[in-house]
């Protein structure tokens, strides 16, 4: 899991930049006078609370071994990230 974990932060902090700048260069100029919608890093709070919430209840399973008690904490964590994206107005 942490070799997984690893990979995927790696890969977040290089796509991250290099979509942003695409998105500025591809948007930036627009023959049609249209308005420019620019891809942004600003999160809503419950996205980056939800976030942390998820980081920390997956390092409680980092270690290799869980039990039962760790998989209900994982499905009540999933359950209320969930509905709670669903019951959030744009």
């Amino acid at each position: 899991i942490a070799v997984t974990q690893n990979s995927t932060s790696q890969i977040l902090c290089f796509i991250a930049p290099i979509t942003l700048a695409a998105s500025n260069l591809i948007f930036y100029t627009k023959s049609n006078g249209e308005a420019n919608i620019l891809l942004d890093f600003d999160f809503k709070s419950f996205d980056l609370i939800s976030t942390i919430f998820s980081v920390a209840i997956c390092n409680s399973v980092l270690n290799g071994n869980s039990n039962w008690m760790q998989g209900i904490q994982l499905l009540l964590a999933y359950g209320t990230i969930a509905t709670g994206f669903f019951y959030m107005p744009f």
